[in-house]
């Protein structure tokens, strides 16, 4: 033990962490979240050299806004006559459920972590999460994203990450918010 201070640091911290995610958990039950409360990014295009999570962060934090562009998008989808069948029940659930994502989104912010990844309900290290360090927020991790995606497509991956985050607070399930975040990443891939 030549770092008594150091590993009483680290102890506490980790203890702080664990017990922020069990007061997260009882918190986020209450806004409807009813899975792990954890999710990853999806089949990212790996990054050609390590690139600094503050650059991340700063793509993370530009891409906020159009979480909400994306949802406008997507509603206006879900209601025309010609929407996917396969997906209206999921659109229902988000759009016209007891709790509006849009409404969800204007509440809850993302609270983008640069040195650290984010945290499930076990206390798994994940790429974002609806247990977060601060009062209404989710987690999204730059950290973690920084050494998995591309730096071109990390707007895409944290803007449907941010989607997986938020349905999962309006109440879908791990699947369903899977569903949703594939979805956004497939629609986002398209437009490039």
């Amino acid at each position: 033990m030549r770092y008594p201070i150091l590993n009483f640091v680290f102890a506490l911290v980790l203890l702080l962490s664990i017990s922020q995610v069990a007061l997260a958990d009882s918190g986020s039950r209450l806004m409807g979240g009813v899975s792990g409360g954890g999710g990853n990014v999806i089949n990212p295009m790996p990054p050609e050299r390590n690139l600094d999570p503050e650059v991340a962060e700063d793509i993370i934090e530009n891409s906020v806004a159009h979480v909400q562009t994306y949802l406008a998008d997507l509603e206006r989808t879900h209601r025309s006559p010609n929407s996917d069948t396969e997906l209206k029940q999921l659109y229902k659930k988000i759009f016209d459920g007891p709790q509006s994502i849009h409404r969800v989104v204007q509440q809850v912010e993302p609270k983008v972590e640069e040195t650290r990844p984010c945290y499930d309900a076990q206390a798994k290290p994940v790429d974002g999460s609806i247990y977060s360090r601060k009062r209404n927020t989710i987690c999204i991790s730059a950290y973690t994203l920084s050494q998995k995606v591309h730096e071109a497509e990390i707007q895409d991956q944290s803007i449907a990450l941010m989607l997986h985050e938020y349905g999962e607070l309006v109440g879908l399930s791990e699947d369903e918010a899977v569903l949703l975040q594939k979805k956004a990443l497939e629609d986002l891939r398209a437009t490039k």
